[in-house]
């Protein structure tokens, strides 16, 4: 007997996956970053900006150091040579912080002109440097702290959901620092670089998203044990999965109000 329920109309039809074409050229740009109040507590708590490490490595270490990165805030040198090794260190002593009244977040980037763009448009300033100051140039002179992160992509777990137009993807790990943290797309590919265990560890993920987002319009928000990519869908539709292969992404189940909660298995 022919049941209604079970009519193909009745059926949710998806969307076709963004078509990936190689001929245009298309813009990367960063996504603007966020961590919250909490999260820059136990940074500040664990000393992050303290002096954990030794203000100066001795020279013999050079060779176990190169490509390490500085540890120091505001400092974006990396070890390529004895130069760069000697070479004096220009940091904040503080934190990133926000006069933001709409956020309790602060904007760090690894890129200094995208960085004081973000500092200017929200208003942020470095705590060592007083409240009425958004200059990003250090404010110390020292020596670099280097150190290498440990490449950790097995056992990082994350998933997503969609709402309201809004592609939400959680990558959990703790202690996360944002100034070695990056999240970049063209809105089609989305690469995520989290530097987290206080900077110690290094996470990299790349996705070649199900639909093309608006990275202008999205941003990324660190707490203490997630951080959570808000993307902002192109075109507000359902996306069975979150990346365009097939088989890749996600089993979703639908809500009244247009959402989605999805299970990933493709990692």
């Amino acid at each position: 007997m022919y049941n209604k329920r079970f009519a193909p109309q009745n059926f949710h039809k998806m969307p076709k996956p963004s078509e990936k074409t190689t001929t245009t050229k298309r813009r990367t740009m960063l996504i603007p970053l966020f961590i919250n109040s909490a999260a820059q507590k136990v940074l500040e708590r664990r000393q992050y900006s303290s002096n954990k490490f030794p203000d100066r490595q001795n020279e013999k270490d050079f060779e176990n150091l190169v490509g390490a990165v500085c540890k120091n805030n505001g400092c974006t040198a990396v070890c390529n040579d004895k130069n760069t090794f000697n070479s004096i260190c220009i940091h904040h002593r503080g934190l990133p912080a926000s006069r933001d009244p709409n956020s309790t977040a602060a904007i760090v980037s690894n890129n200094s002109a995208t960085q004081y763009q973000h500092l200017h448009n929200h208003q942020q300033y470095w705590t060592c440097c007083g409240r009425k100051t958004t200059n990003l140039l250090g404010c110390t002179k020292g020596s670099h702290r280097w150190i290498i992160r440990q490449r950790v992509d097995e056992n990082i777990r994350h998933d997503w959901f969609y709402r309201g137009g809004h592609v939400h993807l959680s990558i959990f790990s703790r202690s996360t620092v944002p100034q070695g943290t990056r999240v970049e797309s063209d809105g089609l590919t989305l690469d995520v670089v989290i530097a987290h265990g206080f900077g110690l560890k290094e996470t990299v993920r790349h996705f070649d998203l199900y639909a093309e987002i608006l990275p202008a319009e999205s941003l990324v928000l660190v707490s203490e044990k997630k951080v959570e990519i808000i993307l902002k869908q192109m075109k507000r539709e359902h996306w069975p999965r979150l990346c365009h292969e097939e088989g890749v992404g996600a089993v979703c189940v639908f809500d009244d109000d247009g959402g989605a909660m999805c299970d990933l298995d493709d990692d």
